[in-house]
């Protein structure tokens, strides 16, 4: 095994060492949101600084790969992947730093057929479900599992959509209640944000793997890369100016 190798073999082991304290974190945020817990609130806050010093570690030994071992081709695009991927395990923390505080300063307990009605236990389960899939697909080399993850996306999104009206009717029902509701709010915004972080993390797998990226965007349900669509703009365009 040459140096590089050896690297970034420990540079991958980091990674999953973060993605599995992320995955504690996950669990425990959204146990402690859906029961009200202020206890596993506490114990995520706690652990975020554990998150911070990792992510503080996996930046540095990439820098050291880029530094003195120059890697090329699929290497290189791992490296990058890397530090991609570890911001957006970074971002994750502290979504759920957020929604651990907002769980110690609520109040009193939001009524049950309210959360019932926002679907707050599908989203959180779908977007845990989304980061574990993009933590199986970089660990197992799977390009699949990471297009699965995009698919999910469009569920997390309507949820949002959703919970975005009910919330909104709920204020103006109950102005007294505005500043509970719109906290209620913006967690729900940080855990569609986590989905897009889980979306992030797959389109680096994909990176890694094809050395294509892919966006959100979908032809006849399939996901389509950005090489793709910009192969096809000149003849949509020419399509349009045909049918005007």
């Amino acid at each position: 095994m040459t140096y590089l190798e050896s690297e970034l073999q420990e540079l991958r082991f980091k990674v999953m060492e973060m993605a599995e304290l992320i995955q504690v974190q996950l669990s425990h945020g959204f146990l402690a949101l859906l029961d009200m817990n202020p206890d596993l609130a506490r114990e995520v806050l706690h652990r975020e600084k554990r998150i911070d010093r990792l992510d503080l570690k996996i930046d540095k030994r990439c820098e050291k790969v880029l530094a003195l071992y120059q890697p090329v081709a699929m290497d290189l695009r791992f490296v990058f992947s890397v530090i991609k991927i570890n911001n957006n395990f970074e971002l994750i923390g502290d979504a759920l730093k957020y929604i651990a505080h907002c769980v110690l300063e609520f109040k009193e307990p939001y009524p049950p057929e309210l959360l019932t009605s926002l679907q707050l236990e599908s989203m959180t389960q779908t977007t845990e479900g989304m980061v574990r899939g993009a933590i199986h697909s970089f660990h197992r080399r799977n390009a699949e599992e990471s297009r699965w993850v995009y698919i999910q996306d469009d569920k997390i999104d309507d949820i949002n959509r959703q919970a975005q009206i009910i919330l909104i009717q709920a204020i103006q029902l109950n102005p007294e209640k505005a500043e509970a509701y719109i906290r209620l709010l913006l967690v729900i915004q940080r855990i569609e944000r986590i989905a897009d972080y889980a979306v992030s993390i797959a389109r680096e797998v994909v990176f890694i793997i094809e050395g294509k990226v892919y966006r959100h965007h979908k032809r006849d349900g399939m996901l389509i890369s950005e090489e793709e669509i910009n192969l096809t703009e000149p003849e949509d365009i020419n399509d349009i100016s045909e049918n005007s």
